[in-house]
């Protein structure tokens, strides 16, 4: 996802969403994105996942985040799992800490990268279109408009046809070269 906001490169925005933060610190010019930035990005997210700001994730806001990604009605048998997945420390709450941690190990795999396709790709047919790009990131928030989630389509959609394909999202998410030298 953001790697889409990357595609902005050069458009101020005065937008506080923190994925709008995020895309503006993206757009500096780097040789690499450094392992300090990915940090920063992730701790933005954990933010946005922390409704109540007390610096960690309880159970309620980790069924708010599941539910804006697409699982309408988590059971209580899938949250408890995944929060004592990640909750290293057994408090019964993910630290900022633990979200890093769980997501930096190993990088994406290609389930992981086909569930993040699917947030995006609503009606399911395949394709991110300009409108579901739109409707999923004013969800998590952001102010972004229609035409800027047109620009950030076009700058990944190597075809041509105004859509984002799971092939073409793969070669978005992947890392660059650059980055593979950290």
């Amino acid at each position: 996802m953001l790697k889409f906001y990357r595609s902005l490169r050069g458009k101020k925005s005065d937008r506080d969403s923190p994925v709008a933060s995020i895309a503006a610190e993206a757009t500096v010019p780097s040789p690499a994105r450094s392992i300090d930035q990915r940090a920063k990005e992730l701790e933005q997210v954990f933010r946005s996942i922390d409704t109540d700001g007390d610096g960690r994730i309880c159970l309620e806001e980790l069924r708010a985040m599941l539910r804006l990604i697409g699982n309408a009605n988590p059971d209580d048998t899938e949250l408890l799992g995944l929060l004592r997945a990640i909750d290293s420390d057994g408090d019964g709450f993910i630290s900022l800490e633990e979200f890093l941690r769980a997501n930096d190990e190993g990088g994406s795999s290609a389930d992981d990268l086909r569930a993040a396709f699917q947030v995006f790709d609503i009606d399911g047919n395949g394709f991110i279109s300009a409108d579901e790009l739109h409707c999923v990131l004013q969800k998590m928030g952001d102010k972004i408009t229609k035409s800027e989630c047109r620009r950030m389509i076009k700058g990944v959609d190597s075809d041509g046809n105004g859509l984002v394909d799971f092939e073409e999202f793969r070669i978005m998410m992947a890392p660059s070269q650059d980055s593979l030298q950290q």
